[in-house]
């Protein structure tokens, strides 16, 4: 597609998988501690730290913005988990299967986030 030989895109592929899950996982963060209002309902999803109680599930699932960001992010943690060597070895086609529909998935979830 760019000239670039697969065994040479392979380690920026798995570089651009390992960086999304890290940012995933400090943006689910600063977005669980600081969260902001909605712009479709006007409210703030539920939070863990103003008033002491943390309902993480809750957090998770509260609107479209949060739910279609769990999904995904759902499904970055089950490509990296497949991508293991050893995993990836044994079920080859478990991991295959799993990169092709939920890559298409983080896409299609992408685009749910887009209400901000």
């Amino acid at each position: 597609l760019i000239g670039i030989p697969f065994e040479r895109s392979l380690w920026y592929h798995k570089l651009a998988g390992r960086t999304a899950f890290v940012t995933a996982i400090l943006h689910t963060y600063v977005s669980f501690v600081h969260p902001v209002p909605s712009s479709i309902t006007g409210t703030v999803p539920t939070s863990a730290w103003p008033d002491g109680g943390s309902d993480f599930v809750k957090f998770c699932f509260s609107d479209s913005v949060n739910t279609g960001g769990t999904v995904l992010f759902l499904a970055i943690t089950a490509m990296l988990l497949t991508s293991v060597p050893y995993i990836r070895r044994k079920v080859f086609e478990v991991f295959f299967y799993i990169h092709v529909i939920f890559a298409t998935a983080c896409l299609g979830c992408a685009f749910i986030t887009q209400e901000y």
